[in-house]
């Protein structure tokens, strides 16, 4: 893939991401706002948990999808992990939906209203995964447009329920399912086309096996979004919402770096060792300028927490400039773990994930147990530094063994 075929790509990816992004950060804005710091740390933590066990059922499929389509058209494969991808989203909506469910019965009401997110969950991975497709080709219109009108005609539809007195938890719950089931649709029928209809080649072990480093790097990154949950568990609801704001409205920042770390990936894949360094030299330079605008954004955090969030979170400023001072790192962790996976180091790039994740949630529980969102939030961004290092360390162990 040519350096101008790199860009293309990436200015689409990432068009759409933040475009998708900001639209997601407005939405999350007005929940806070319409639902107060409590009720906004619930729904974060049903959030959080919601998109890990979304990775689990994933099994690593998306990520596989891209690279197998991106080094074989018609791998048959390929259309073999959609299948199950299919029949994994159905399993996991009705996990969501018990958990939901359960959450409702035993620790808070306010779970039942959000039990339309088992929907989201579901149909919004069934249509990510599908898209690998088209990225995989080159083809990253469909995914900007896809992202963009989903996230659009969520807050549309969040706005409407709210004008209609529908509670915020509710309405948001309600807006993302139906949103991602429309998506979800779309999206199935237009891939349908693009694939060849086979029978089934592989089974499900054999898919699994060769997915499973995927998978647990997916899962031991998402398994960050576990923090609201257990900072809510031991510095109580109030806690966990100012933390929930910094690191859900600040996570929508990493969509630059994941938009690129997408492409990267498939890009790496067919790259030679001086390829590679190209990669590695664009991973350099997009994190130089990521730092520059996060540290405008920190300075201005002070504003925008009053402006947009309201006196109620004037707390959360500290936490917010803590997790964004992390970003960088994070940008950082994404592009090495993407060079790492193209150049066949799936599986270094699992542990990594995993034992980075690990020191995430300790942090997440230890600080906020001293410190609070402040405490939490620090964890947060060790974790990323330390990941980015690691990665690093094994991009240079790499290119020793590639000379």
């Amino acid at each position: 893939m040519t350096s101008r075929r790199i860009a293309g790509q990436f200015l689409w990816v990432s068009a759409g991401r933040v475009l998708g992004a900001l639209l997601q950060t407005i939405t999350f804005v007005l929940v806070a706002r319409n639902a107060g710091p409590v009720e906004f740390g619930l729904l974060g933590a049903a959030f959080g948990i919601a998109t890990v066990i979304q990775t689990g059922f994933d099994f690593g499929l998306s990520t596989l999808i891209v690279r197998e389509r991106a080094t074989e058209k018609h791998n048959p494969i390929v259309t073999d992990a959609l299948r199950l991808a299919d029949v994994n989203a159905l399993y996991l909506s009705a996990a969501a939906a018990i958990l939901l469910l359960g959450a409702g019965l035993f620790l808070n009401p306010v779970f039942f209203m959000m039990l339309p997110l088992a929907v989201w969950v579901g149909a919004e991975r069934q249509a990510d995964t599908w898209l690998g497709v088209p990225l995989a080709d080159g083809d990253a219109k469909v995914n900007t447009v896809n992202l963009v009108l989903r996230r659009a005609a969520a807050l549309g539809l969040y706005s409407a329920m709210i004008a209609l007195s529908v509670p915020a938890i509710l309405a948001f719950s309600v807006s993302l399912a139906m949103a991602s089931l429309a998506s979800s649709v779309a999206v199935r029928r237009y891939v349908a086309g693009l694939i060849m209809v086979r029978r089934i080649e592989h089974g499900r072990q054999h898919i699994f096996s060769v997915a499973r480093p995927y998978w647990i790097n997916s899962l031991g990154t998402q398994a960050r979004n576990l923090d609201s949950a257990i900072v809510s568990a031991v510095a109580g609801p109030f806690q966990a919402g100012l933390y929930g704001v910094a690191s859900r409205t600040t996570g929508p920042m990493r969509i630059l770096s994941t938009s690129l770390a997408t492409v990267i990936l498939p890009a790496a894949a067919k790259a030679s060792p001086r390829g590679v360094r190209r990669l590695v030299a664009l991973t350099l330079g997009v994190c130089l300028c990521l730092g520059i605008l996060y540290s405008a954004i920190i300075f201005l955090t002070p504003w925008l927490v009053v402006t947009f969030l309201g006196d109620a979170y004037g707390e959360a400023v500290l936490p917010i400039q803590l997790a964004i001072g992390g970003l960088v790192f994070a940008a950082a962790a994404s592009l090495f773990g993407s060079i790492l996976q193209g150049v066949g180091k799936q599986r270094f790039v699992a542990k990594t994930a995993v034992g980075t994740t690990i020191v995430c949630l300790l942090g997440a529980s230890v600080g906020s147990v001293q410190f609070g969102a402040i405490g939490a939030a620090t964890g947060l961004a060790a974790s990323f530094t330390f990941q980015a290092l690691i990665l690093a360390i094994g991009i240079l162990a790499w290119f020793r063994k590639s000379a």
